[in-house]
């Protein structure tokens, strides 16, 4: 008897445990009724398909095609890089002009709101090139000046009319302030054998450098070349080319991404893609800003870009193979690099890594 009201007793507590809403691990709400739902597609994206190439201002059509006909569409919203485009409420087709500010690869977003209350999101990249040709700039030489072959260019710039230099390779990386016209050095400073200098860029009285990998950056003060502070770059990245546009700093990294940089703090304010009508300008170094355009150089190439700040739109190509001198034809080492525009000719002067010339070329229109 004892036995058969212990058994009871047990039945008793499980039944009651399997009806009591607090001790059920599952239990279901309306929230995750909601949350099922929303996983299950109601579209799939017809068109465009990832990585497809488009032109600022082209039109374009992103078509959905319904795979679940009891999910109705109420409205859609669609994203390129940080464009939000209007569309109208239902359908699933929309036709949408690419905006000027879309170049480069941007990431084409498309949110579609259900009638049940439930949403679909959907992502692929493209790649927006620009509706500009850009033109062969001709130009001339006025004048060629001594450059010393011990000097690895990697920065090169104008100022006071006065040329500063920063020059890389571990063991042999220097800033350098010397006369254009005779080359002679009136300032000169080490950088620790460990550092790989790169490009810099002045601002005011302070003179910033990049370093290659070691993913730190230095100001000095331009007067005396004493370190002022270090700072780390905000992304992870390589340190190549650097300029200013006399607010803010705009370094490379070796590809066709411009990242633009307060001086404050050494933030990231905004990124430019450069790219042609054609593709992406990619290997991008040495860096030169003048009256709205960048100048830059492409890596192991003897060409200069010409960039629109503003767009990242390349305006044109200058080809510099002429000046190259013969010894370093051919080489992948000694190449073209380094850009300085001297305000007091309106003309720019370029040279390469360990070249024994400065060139003084004038843009012809």
């Amino acid at each position: 008897m004892r036995k058969l009201l212990i058994v009871a007793f047990i039945l008793i507590i499980t039944f009651s445990c399997n009806n009591n809403p607090s001790v059920n691990p599952k239990k279901t709400t309306d929230q995750d009724t909601q949350n099922e739902t929303s996983s299950i597609k109601g579209f799939i994206v017809v068109s465009p398909i990832k990585y497809a190439k488009f032109t600022v201002g082209q039109q374009f059509v992103v078509q959905l095609s319904s795979i679940d006909s009891t999910k109705k569409i109420d409205s859609v919203r669609i994203y390129l890089g940080n464009k939000n485009y209007k569309t109208q409420p239902g359908g699933l087709s929309f036709p949408l002009t690419i905006a000027d500010e879309s170049l480069g690869k941007q990431t084409l977003s498309i949110i579609a709101f259900f009638r049940d209350k439930t949403q679909q999101s959907e992502s692929m990249e493209v790649m927006v090139l620009s509706d500009i040709t850009p033109v062969t700039i001709p130009f001339k030489v006025v004048n060629v000046y001594p450059h010393s072959a011990e000097s690895y260019t990697e920065g090169l710039l104008f100022d006071n009319n006065f040329l500063y230099e920063g020059t890389g390779l571990e063991g042999k990386s220097k800033l350098l302030k010397y006369e254009y016209k005779t080359g002679k050095v009136l300032q000169e400073f080490s950088m620790t054998p460990e550092i790989f200098g790169e490009g810099i860029a002045i601002i005011n009285d302070k003179l910033y450098q990049l370093t290659y990998r070691s993913k730190v950056g230095f100001v000095y003060d331009k007067k005396t070349f004493k370190e002022i502070r270090k700072f780390d770059y905000p992304i992870e990245t390589e340190g190549w080319g650097l300029t200013t546009n006399g607010k803010d700093l705009i370094m490379s990294n070796g590809s066709y991404r411009l990242k633009v940089l307060d001086t404050a703090y050494i933030q990231f304010v905004r990124e430019i893609q450069v790219c042609d009508h054609f593709n992406a300008v990619d290997s991008l170094n040495e860096l030169e800003f003048v009256n709205g355009v960048i100048y830059a150089n492409i890596w192991q190439t003897n060409k200069i870009v010409k960039i629109d700040y503003k767009t990242g739109k390349a305006l044109g190509y200058i080809n510099l193979s002429s000046i190259v001198p013969p010894e370093e034809r051919g080489s992948n080492a000694n190449v073209l690099n380094g850009i300085a525009y001297n305000p007091s000719t309106g003309n720019l002067f370029v040279t390469g890594k360990c070249w024994k010339k400065l060139f003084e070329i004038k843009l012809e229109k």
